[in-house]
C-alpha cells in the first residue's frame, strides 16, 4: 500500500515536507551550478568556433572549374570580411592592403614549394595556422606591398588573389620583363639626399649604428646617392626617410623600393647582420629598389630552385617575379652569382641540402657572399639613380672597356671590373700585389704555362693579391686547368682565402670562386669564351712557425691553343714579386694516343677552333660547343575549387594549380669526339676512345 501521509502525526507531517523542500532546494541549486558554466563555455566555444571560421571563409562564386593535374589544398586564407571583423590587421594599414599582401605570401609559398612533376598525379597541403592568431598582423613586417604584387604575379594569378582576398580587381599595366629591380623604382625613386634615422631606443647599440654609418656610406663613395642622418624625428619631420630600427626576431629584413603611398621605409637589424656591413648593404640594396638575384625573371637560365628543401614558411622569397623593370636602352645587367643580393646555395634549407644549384657548377660556392658589392651591384644603382645632364656618356659612347663606366661623381674617369684597370680598365689590376700579364708569343705554337702564387717570407699575416691577365689573339684559345690549392673551405668563399677565375665573355661579372684543398673534376678544363681570362688569388698568407709551409697558395696550368696543329712547348712561369719566364722544349702534359692514320681525319667535330687538341686527336678529352635540344616547360595555371567543407571550424579550400605545358628549346653542351673515336662515360667523366667502328652519332656526341 502506498505511503499515506494522512495518518501521520502533524509534527512529523510538517517536518516531512520541510526535509522535502529542502532536498528540493538543493537539486535547484546544483543544477544552477552546473547549467551556468556550461551555457557559458557553449556560447564562448560556438562564438570562437564561428570566429575561426570566418577567419578562414573564402567566396566561392568565382570558382573556376579546370581538370587539374595537381590539387594543392591550402587552408586559412583571409578575406576582407573576415579580416574586418576579427580586427588582425595593423590600424595603419588599410584592410585591402593587409589580406592581399598576407595572402600573396601564402601563395607565393605554395607555388614554389608545388610538386614540380605533372606525370603524376600529385597532392600537397599548406596550413598556416598564423593567418587565425588573434596578434596583430602588420603587413609591413611582411616587406611586399600591394603596389609591388602586378610586378610579381603574372596576370590570371593576379586575379586569382584579388577574389580570393574579396578585392575588386581591375587590370593593371605593366612594364616589361625586368632584370633585378623592382618596376616602381623607375617611376618612384628616392630623392637624394636621401635621409635617413638611427633608432637607439629600439635597442640599436653604438657599435651597431656605427656599422649602418658605415653600409650607408660604401653606397655614397661608390655611387651617385647622397645621405643624409636624422638625429630626431618629430611629428613635422618629412615622412620620407629610412628608419634603422633593431628586431631579433625579424631583422635583416627590409622592404623593396620605395613607395609614395608609405614613404617611410623601415629596416630591421638583428645582433645577427648587425655586425657584417654587406649584410647592411644589401638591406639598403632592397629599399633602394633592389630584388634578389634568384627572383629575376631570367633565374632558370642560370640556377635551379629545389623546392623540396626549403622551409615552407620562407618560399616566397624564392618565387620569381614575373613581371617590372625595364631593359634599360643604354646598357645591360646580366645574371651575377657574385651579387650580394643573391642567396647561398643553402638558404632557407629545411634539411642541409641545397635549396640553389647554379646550372654552371663551378658557382656553387660564389652564391650568397656578404663581404662586398659585386660591380654589377653599384653599376646597377648609378644607373637607376643617375640624372646628371652634363654625362650622356656615362654608360655608353665612352672608351671604357670591359663593361666598365665613367665615374659618376667626376664623369673623368672610367670605373673598373675588379682585376682590371688603367685608363680604359684594359690592363691589370695595377693595386693588385702579384701576378701577370700573360701571352702567347707564339700563337701558331701550342704553349702551356705553369704559374703559382709567390711563397711568403714572413710569419706575419698579410693579404696576398694575385692577379693574372691573361689574354690570346683568338676567342676561346686559353684553357686553365687548377693543379692544387691551399685555401680555407667555406660552402661560401671567404674573399680573403679564395681562388676566383672570370672565363665568362662579360669580364665584369664576377668569377666563379673555388675554395680549401680537394680539386674537383670541373676545375681541370675552364676554356675562356673571349679572348681574355681573369685570374685572381686572394689569401692573408704567412709562414706556417709549426709545419715551415705557406698557409696558403695555389699552382694552375694555362694552355694557350694554336690555330692549327703543331709541336707543343712548354713554359713554366713561377711568379714571384717580379715574374721571371723560363722557356724550354719539353713534351706535352696533354694525353696522348696513337691511332691510324685515318684516326685524327679532319672533321668538323674534330680540333674545334677553340679546341684544337680535343676530340681524340691529341686528348682522349672530348670537344665541348654550345648547342639547342627542344624541351618542355611549363606554365602554372591557378583556380579555387571550393570552400564547401568547414572541419574544426577552419574553411578546408580547395586551390588548383596546373602546369601547361608548352615546347621550347634549351641550351646544351654537346660532346663531340673526332671520326674513329666513341664517347666513353665513366661516372660524371667523359673521354673519347679510339673506334674505327664508332659510326653512329650517339656514338660519337651527347648532350649533357
Amino acid at each position: 500500500m502506498p505511503n499515506d501521509t494522512s495518518c501521520v502525526p502533524m509534527d512529523e507531517n510538517k517536518n516531512l515536507k520541510k526535509r522535502t523542500l529542502t532536498r528540493f532546494h538543493g537539486l535547484i541549486f546544483l543544477f544552477i551550478l552546473v547549467l551556468i558554466p556550461a551555457i557559458v563555455f557553449a556560447v564562448m566555444f560556438g562564438l570562437q568556433m564561428r570566429r575561426n571560421s570566418e577567419l578562414s571563409v573564402i567566396n566561392t562564386h568565382t570558382t573556376i572549374a579546370i581538370d587539374p593535374k595537381r590539387n594543392i589544398t591550402i587552408k586559412g586564407l583571409l578575406t576582407v570580411n573576415t579580416a574586418t571583423k576579427a580586427k588582425i590587421c595593423n590600424e595603419n594599414q588599410t584592410i585591402e592592403d593587409c589580406v592581399l599582401v598576407y595572402n600573396s605570401k601564402i601563395i607565393m609559398n605554395a607555388l614554389v614549394l608545388a610538386p614540380s612533376v605533372i606525370s603524376e598525379r600529385s597532392s600537397k597541403t599548406f596550413s598556416f595556422p598564423e593567418n587565425a592568431s588573434e596578434s596583430t598582423i602588420d603587413c609591413k613586417a611582411m616587406y611586399v606591398r600591394r603596389s609591388q604584387l602586378p610586378d610579381i604575379f603574372e596576370p590570371t594569378t593576379l586575379k586569382t588573389i584579388y577574389e580570393l582576398s574579396g578585392v575588386p580587381y581591375t587590370n593593371i599595366s605593366r612594364a616589361e620583363q625586368r632584370t633585378q629591380i623592382d618596376a616602381r623604382s623607375i617611376q618612384n625613386k628616392w630623392t637624394s639626399p636621401i635621409n635617413y634615422y638611427i633608432n637607439t631606443a629600439s635597442g640599436l647599440t653604438s657599435t651597431m649604428a656605427d656599422n649602418i654609418r658605415t653600409a650607408v656610406s660604401n653606397w655614397e663613395n661608390n655611387t651617385c646617392l647622397k645621405f643624409n642622418e636624422l638625429t630626431t624625428i618629430t611629428t613635422t619631420t618629412n615622412k620620407s626617410y629610412i628608419s634603422f630600427r633593431r628586431d631579433d626576431t625579424y631583422g635583416c629584413s627590409s622592404p623593396v623600393g620605395y613607395d609614395p603611398t608609405d614613404p617611410t621605409s623601415v629596416i630591421l637589424i638583428s645582433v645577427y647582420c648587425s655586425t657584417i656591413i654587406a649584410s647592411i648593404m644589401h638591406e639598403i640594396g632592397h629599399t633602394l629598389g633592389y630584388i634578389h638575384t634568384q627572383s629575376r625573371i631570367d633565374r632558370d637560365s642560370y640556377v635551379t630552385i629545389v623546392s623540396a628543401n626549403i622551409i615552407t614558411d620562407y618560399a616566397a622569397n624564392f618565387y620569381k617575379w614575373y613581371y617590372g623593370t625595364i631593359r634599360f636602352l643604354d646598357t645591360t645587367f646580366p645574371y651575377d652569382f657574385g651579387s650580394f643580393m643573391h642567396y647561398d646555395a643553402y638558404g632557407f634549407t629545411n634539411n642541409g641540402e641545397a635549396t640553389i644549384v647554379p646550372l654552371d657548377v663551378r658557382y656553387a660556392r660564389t652564391m650568397g657572399q656578404r663581404e662586398k658589392a659585386a660591380f654589377y651591384d653599384y653599376k646597377q644603382m648609378n644607373r637607376l639613380y643617375f640624372n646628371r645632364a652634363d654625362c650622356p656618356t656615362m654608360f655608353t659612347n665612352n672608351n671604357c672597356q670591359n663593361n666598365g663606366y665613367l665615374d659618376p661623381k667626376t664623369c673623368s674617369r672610367c670605373v673598373c671590373p675588379e682585376g682590371l684597370s688603367g685608363t680604359y680598365c684594359d690592363q691589370r689590376d695595377t693595386a693588385s700585389t702579384c701576378g701577370d700579364t700573360i701571352t702567347n708569343s707564339n700563337p701558331s705554337i701550342a704553349t702551356q704555362v705553369t704559374i703559382q702564387n709567390p711563397t711568403p717570407t714572413s710569419t706575419t699575416s698579410s693579404l696576398q693579391t694575385c692577379v693574372y691577365l691573361i689574354k690570346s689573339q683568338t676567342a676561346g684559345k686559353i684553357r686553365f686547368r687548377l693543379d692544387a690549392l691551399k685555401t680555407v673551405a667555406r660552402y661560401v668563399c671567404s674573399l680573403t682565402s679564395v681562388l676566383e677565375v672570370k672565363y665568362q665573355s662579360d669580364l665584369a661579372l664576377t668569377g666563379a670562386r673555388w675554395c680549401g684543398t680537394a680539386v674537383p673534376t670541373t676545375w681541370l678544363n675552364i676554356t675562356a669564351e673571349s679572348t681574355t681570362m681573369i685570374l685572381i688569388f686572394r689569401s692573408n698568407n704567412y709562414i706556417n712557425t709549426t709545419t715551415g709551409t705557406p698557409q696558403a697558395g695555389f699552382r694552375a696550368t694555362i694552355f694557350f691553343d694554336a690555330e692549327a696543329t703543331s709541336s707543343v712547348s712548354q713554359s713554366v712561369a713561377s711568379t714571384t714579386s717580379s715574374i721571371a719566364t723560363t722557356t724550354s722544349s719539353t713534351t706535352s702534359m696533354l694525353p696522348s694516343t696513337t691511332t691510324s692514320s685515318s684516326g685524327c681525319s679532319t672533321s668538323s667535330r674534330c680540333q674545334l677552333a677553340s679546341q684544337p687538341t680535343c676530340g681524340g686527336c691529341l686528348s682522349y678529352q672530348p670537344c665541348t660547343t654550345d648547342g639547342t635540344q627542344p624541351c618542355t616547360a611549363y606554365n602554372y595555371q591557378i583556380s579555387l575549387t571550393g570552400c564547401d567543407q568547414i572541419v574544426n571550424g577552419v574553411a578546408q579550400c580547395r586551390y588548383q594549380f596546373s602546369l601547361v605545358p608548352y615546347t621550347t628549346n634549351c641550351k646544351r653542351t654537346v660532346l663531340l669526339c673526332c671520326p674513329n673515336y666513341q664517347l666513353f662515360s665513366y661516372g660524371t667523366q667523359y673521354y673519347c676512345v679510339y673506334n674505327p667502328q664508332a659510326i653512329d652519332a650517339s656514338t660519337w656526341s651527347a648532350y649533357i
